[in-house]
Order: C-alpha cells, then sequence, then structure tokens
C-alpha cells in the first residue's frame, strides 16, 4: 500500500485527533517501506550473499550445487571484481577440474576482448597448459587455437614464421580433437578458413596450401562423424573444382573406403544418438550404459586401426564420457580402471581417480578405489586420509549420515587390519567412539577383528560396552548372542537372552526372533524339558499362537537351511513330474493311501458347483481346506494364488456361502495379488481367519 493511499484512509477516520492520524501515517508508512526494501533485498541479494560468502565456501561442502556454481560464476563475470572473479573461478575448477566450458570462459575473460596488450599471456598459457591435454572440449581448443592466431599475427616480415607457429598449434589441436565425433568439424572449419585466406606469394606457397587442404579434407572421411556425409561432398567439391579431369581418379580412390567407413558411421551414430551431456544423477544410469556400448564397440576395433590408434580412440571415449556424465563416479571409475587395469598406466589412471573424487567428494567406489591402490603399495597415510576426508565431508554436510559414517569408519578398520597392525586398528575404534552418532555395527565389527585376532576377552568387553548402549538393538543383540554361542559361553548367553525377552517383551516381531534362537541354542545343548519349557514359554508370550512356528524354524538345517517340515507336511504347488493326486515322484514320505484319499476329498470338496469332472486338478494344492481350530499357515497358499490365471479363477463358481469353510475359500480367492499385501496375509494362520469368520457369523 502506498504512503498517499495510507493518507487517504487516515483521513478518513473520524473521531481520531489530527495529530493521532499524522502519527500513525507516519509509523505505518516507514514500517511499510522498510518492508518494500527488505522483500526487494531478499529477491535480489540470493546470489550477492552467496558472493559475499565465497570466503566460507571451501569449508562447508554442501554449500553451492553445481548449478548454483555456474550462476555464480555468471553473474561475477557481468560485473564483479578481478580479484573476486579469480578467487571464483580458481576455487570452482579446483573442483570441478575437467568442466571445459567454465574454463573456457574463464581464459577467454582472462584475454581482456582480444586485446593483446592487456593480456597476461603467461597466465593465459599456464592456464591453457594446465588443462589442454586433459579436457577434450572442442570450444576449449578452439579458443587455445584463436589464442595463437592473435598473438602470431601474419606480417610481411614475420609472416612465415608466424605462420609456422599456428599450422603447429592446428596439428596438435587435430591430434588431440580432431577426430572427436560430436563436433570436431568446427576445429577443421577453423583450420580450412586460415588455409583458404592464406595469400600464397609464389607457387611452392600455393601448392603447400593446396596439399594442406586436400589432406585436412581427407583426414575428415577417415573416421566417424557425425558430418561424414557432408565431410565427403566437401571434399568431392574441392577435387572437383580443383581440376575436373583429375578428380574422377582422385575420387575413385577414396570412395570404397568411405563406403566401408559409412556402414561403421552409422553404427556409431546408432551407438550415440541418445548420448547428451547430464547435469546431475538422475537418469544418469541410462547414459553410463549408452557410454560402455560406444565403448565396447571401439574396443571391438572394428576399424582395423593398429593398436597404439586404437587405444587412442578408446581413451578418447572414455575421456569425453566423464565430462557427460562427470557428476557421475562409475564413469570416473570405469576410465581409472582401463587404464589401471588393462593399460597398466597407473600414474594417469591414479590422476583420473583423483580427479574424479575432487568432482564427486562424497563418492564411496572412488574413496574405495583410491584406498585399494594405498593399500597395494603399503601406503597407510594414504588409506585413513581418504576415509577420514570422506568421514569428515558427510559429518560437516547438511544431510549428516550416522549409518554411513559409522560404515566408512568400519570399512577403514578392515584395510588397517589388513595392512598395519591391532594398534592401528584400535586407534581407529577409538576414534569412531567419539562420534556422537556412532552405530552398533562399528562395536560389532571392531569385536568380530579382534575375535579373528586371538583377543576373545576384547571381543568379549567390546560387545558388553555396546551392550550398554545398543541393548534395544534387535540386531546388535542376536550378533552379540551369536558371538556368545560361538564361544561356547552359554552362562552369558542365557543371562543375556533371558534380559533381552523381559526388554523387548512389548515387541512381538523382535521376541519371537530371540526364542527362535533361543530354542535352537536348547535343541544344540539343553534337554527335553528345557526344550518343552520353552515352547510353553512361547505359547505364554503370544496368546494363542501354538508354537509350530517355533518349533519348524528349529528344525531347518544349519548347513544349507534345508526345511523338512515344508516338505512333508505343509501344502505345496503341484510341479511338473507331479501325479494326479497332487504326489510329486520320489516324495514317499508323509503319503500313502490315506495322503491320496484325503487329497481326493480336498479336490472334491473345492470343486465349485458345475464344474466338470477332472478341472479340480488344476487349481489342486494350490487352497487348503482346514476345519475348525486348524493353525495351517497359508504361505503356500499365497503361492498358489500368486500362480493363478485369470482363466482358472473365471472357471470357478462360488461355494455355498452358508458354510465358514465356504467363505474362507472365497477370502483366498479375492485375496489382491498385490506382493505387499500379501507378505502382511501370509503371517496369518487359517485357524486366525476362520475365528474372524465366525465372529462375523455370530454376530449376524
Amino acid at each position: 500500500m502506498s504512503i498517499e493511499k495510507r493518507r487517504v484512509e487516515s483521513d478518513n477516520d473520524e473521531g481520531q485527533p489530527q495529530n493521532k492520524k499524522v502519527q500513525k501515517e507516519t509509523a505505518e508508512a516507514k514500517q511499510e517501506a522498510n518492508a518494500e526494501t527488505e522483500t526487494q533485498g531478499a529477491v535480489g541479494q540470493t546470489m550477492d550473499q552467496k558472493l559475499e560468502a565465497t570466503e566460507q565456501a571451501t569449508e562447508n561442502y554442501d554449500d553451492y550445487t553445481h548449478d548454483d556454481w555456474v550462476q555464480l560464476l555468471k553473474k561475477t563475470l557481468e560485473g564483479g571484481e578481478e580479484e573476486t572473479i579469480t578467487k571464483l573461478f580458481e576455487e570452482y575448477l579446483a573442483q570441478y577440474v575437467n568442466d571445459g566450458e567454465q574454463w573456457t570462459e574463464y581464459i577467454k575473460w582472462m584475454m581482456k576482448g582480444d586485446d593483446v596488450e592487456k593480456m597476461d599471456k603467461k597466465r593465459i598459457e599456464n592456464s591453457f597448459f594446465k588443462v589442454l591435454t586433459k579436457v577434450y572440449n572442442v570450444k576449449l581448443w578452439r579458443l587455445y587455437l584463436h589464442y595463437v592466431e592473435l598473438i602470431n599475427p601474419i606480417t610481411p616480415d614475420n609472416g612465415e614464421k608466424a605462420r609456422s607457429i599456428v599450422l603447429k598449434a592446428y596439428n596438435f589441436a587435430i591430434e588431440t580433437v580432431g577426430h572427436e565425433f560430436f563436433s570436431s568439424n568446427e576445429i577443421w572449419g577453423d583450420y580450412l578458413k586460415y588455409l583458404y585466406l592464406w595469400q600464397a606469394v609464389n607457387p611452392n606457397e600455393a601448392s603447400t596450401r593446396e596439399d594442406l587442404i586436400r589432406k585436412a579434407l581427407k583426414n575428415m572421411i577417415s573416421y566417424p562423424s557425425l558430418n561424414l556425409e557432408e565431410n565427403w561432398k566437401i571434399f568431392t567439391k574441392f577435387e572437383t573444382d580443383l581440376n575436373l579431369n583429375k578428380s574422377r581418379k582422385v575420387i575413385s580412390d577414396c570412395k570404397g573406403d568411405y563406403l566401408k567407413l559409412k556402414g561403421l558411421n552409422d553404427e556409431v551414430i546408432g551407438l550415440t544418438k541418445s548420448i547428451k551431456k547430464v547435469d546431475e544423477r538422475k537418469h544418469s544410469l541410462r547414459q553410463i550404459r549408452r557410454w560402455n556400448s560406444w565403448i565396447n564397440w571401439e574396443k571391438e576395433n572394428k576399424l582395423k586401426l593398429t593398436e597404439e590408434e586404437a587405444n587412442k580412440r578408446i581413451n578418447h571415449v572414455y575421456n569425453l564420457s566423464i565430462q557427460y556424465c562427470y557428476l557421475m563416479p562409475e564413469a570416473w571409475f570405469n576410465f581409472s580402471n582401463y587404464l589401471m587395469v588393462e593399460r597398466n598406466n597407473t600414474k594417469l589412471g591414479l590422476e583420473i581417480l583423483k580427479d574424479g573424487i575432487k568432482v564427486n567428494p562424497y563418492s564411496l567406489i572412488l574413496r574405495y578405489q583410491l584406498s585399494n591402490h594405498y593399500e597395494g603399495t603399503n601406503n597407510l597415510e594414504g588409506i585413513k586420509e581418504t576415509w577420514l576426508d570422506l568421514i569428515k565431508r558427510v559429518e560437516n554436510s547438511a544431510k549428516k549420515d550416522d549409518r554411513l559414517i559409522t560404515y566408512c569408519y568400519s570399512v577403514l578398520m578392515r584395510v588397517v587390519k589388513r595392512i598395519s597392525s591391532i594398534k592401528e586398528v584400535r586407534m581407529i575404534f577409538k576414534l569412531a567412539r567419539q562420534f556422537k552418532g556412532i552405530k552398533w555395527n562399528i562395536f560389532y565389527q571392531y569385536a568380530m577383528i579382534e575375535y579373528y585376532n586371538n583377543e576373545i576377552k576384547i571381543a568379549s568387553r567390546t560387545f558388553a560396552l555396546g551392550m550398554q548402549y545398543f541393548s534395544s538393538e534387535i540386531s546388535f543383540v542376536q550378533k552379540y548372542l551369536q558371538f556368545l554361542i560361538d564361544i561356547k559361553d552359554m552362562t552369558n548367553f542365557k543371562k543375556t537372552i533371558e534380559l533381552s525377552l523381559e526388554s523387548f517383551k512389548e515387541n512381538q516381531s523382535a521376541s519371537k526372533v530371540l526364542y527362535r534362537m533361543y530354542f535352537q541354542v536348547e535343541q544344540e545343548f539343553g534337554d527335553i524339558n528345557s526344550i518343552n519349557n520353552l515352547a510353553k514359554r512361547y505359547t505364554q508370550a503370544f496368546g494363542r499362537n501354538s508354537p509350530f512356528e517355533l518349533i519348524k524354524d528349529g528344525l531347518k538345517s544349519e548347513e544349507d537351511g534345508f526345511d523338512g517340515i515344508r516338505e512333508l507336511d505343509e501344502y505345496k504347488q503341484e510341479t511338473a513330474g507331479a501325479n494326479r493326486n497332487g504326489h510329486s515322484s520320489g516324495n514317499g514320505g508323509g503319503s500313502g493311501a490315506k495322503g491320496d484319499k484325503d487329497s481326493e476329498q480336498e479336490d472334491g470338496g473345492h470343486r465349485g458347483r458345475g464344474e466338470k469332472e477332472g478341472e479340480g486338478d488344476k487349481n489342486k494344492d494350490k487352497y487348503v481346506h482346514a476345519e475348525d481350530g486348524d493353525d495351517v499357515q497359508i504361505t503356500s497358499v499365497i503361492d498358489g494364488l500368486k500362480e493363478e490365471s485369470s482363466e482358472s479363477k473365471s472357471q470357478m463358481s462360488e461355494p455355498d456361502g452358508s458354510d465358514i469353510t465356504a467363505k474362507l475359500y472365497s477370502f483366498l480367492q479375492a485375496l489382491p495379488q498385490d506382493a505387499a499385501y500379501q507378505e502382511q496375509v501370509k503371517d496369518l494362520s487359517i485357524g486366525q481367519i476362520l475365528e474372524f469368520f465366525r465372529s462375523i457369523d455370530h454376530s449376524n
């Protein structure tokens, strides 16, 4: 609201003294003006505030996303101080070392609008030297060639020397990025333009110029390129314009190779048509797969190049992949691994790996790879620095992940154990415990390291210490109990599990886990009285639940998880080779005449009204006909429902609704096919479901 409008409203207020009106008007006007100023500042200062906070950027790793950086650099170039521009670009490029676009912008700014007199040539050339052979960015290379032309102008006194320097620069560029698939034509265009502008002063120069142009045009049709067909047309036109008669033979000599290349070029176009630069990790995995397909194509060497030339192309495509997918650690990993393993170039592979970590400082896979390298060279300090730096970054980040930090400490302990002494491991564990958000996993990992180092007492004390903090973590309790079993400390096992059963009595799922573990131990070390007593406690703890599940789990084979009860006592879906009564060949246990009879009765009971003789066999063993009070698990029933075809469902009629079992049968048919829902339902027993239906009948 404007000040003028407030005055009108104030004048219309009756019954107020004039001086109060003026005071109110003045106060409200000031308040509104301040609010408008603050609002405008909030909108316009977003980037300015970031600009002012630049000094803190290196300490706060999550302050700037890549997008924030790009916007900040752009704004700074538009009107920032030279010192600020330099500081920001140097800081940005120290992390995003292979960003050719921003290197180009930075060096272009250094060139002062092509004013050679104002340029700091040494600074510019140092920047080019630092980045050119690492970053295969055509735009950056074109800027380099433009700079070389600027500082080596053709003059009457210095023409030949200057031209020689420029041509060497072009040869250097062509050697490096001249065969770049996507945009190398821009380099060739600049080169041909430079040659065409060459004003030959004698026949020798004219002949040299013509030979260089022909050589360039032939080179342009000798490798896969998005512009291959266009380049062929340019080549044929050049030869035809130069000499129509001679051109026929020249073109004819080149056409065979061109046609072979064109077929292969079409393959590369197919592989690369969906490739694009990705500035975020979302959907980048598809891009990684596309790059891998192209790289594998190059490794097949369909172009029939020499080993040196083939390796050069492979290296080039890998280099492009880390520019297009620079935020995907997998791209950096693949390139460094190729150099280290396949090319045995550890130096360059290590350099790529470290650059990848600069761009992706939170990458676990790249840190792991670097740690492996240091382990191979017995570089303990390098290992510790690699992992502790990651831990520090995660700890200081906005999204601090306690579990991730714990995991990193665990990995570090294991690596240090392999390369050094247990003393170093203990120092890492001590350091990890200082982190307030540390999880139980670090106690478990350290305890097991001590255990395998034959320090059972230290391992026991570590578990006991962990229980002081994590006795409410069922996973840790399980690990501790298993440890006590392994060292045959049954006294502490029973003491710990009894305390834990009391602690977890309100948590049914955790209690069941403990009871099952307890039952297995009693099976192994107890007697029949202790086993029966535990089964009784299980029934008391879980109400009407029978100890069926407890005993079933306790009888599973430890070595391979074989479940005899599932094989002999539970209904299974009919498998290939089973007879029409539902018994598989070779499974004699629990079968026989009575089993056959029961199967026939069940089949008849499940056959719907009007169903033809024999059609019930299609659905046999998918549903359970349960009597009142049966506590048969319905896991196998759910499995049967998953296999139920829509055709089979349409053939089954609805049973009589007055029968509770028939209602149950209808309920089972109606179970959704959704896996998550079935996962919830399968824990119920048929007896529990029947009880539910009885209650409905009684209420009606």
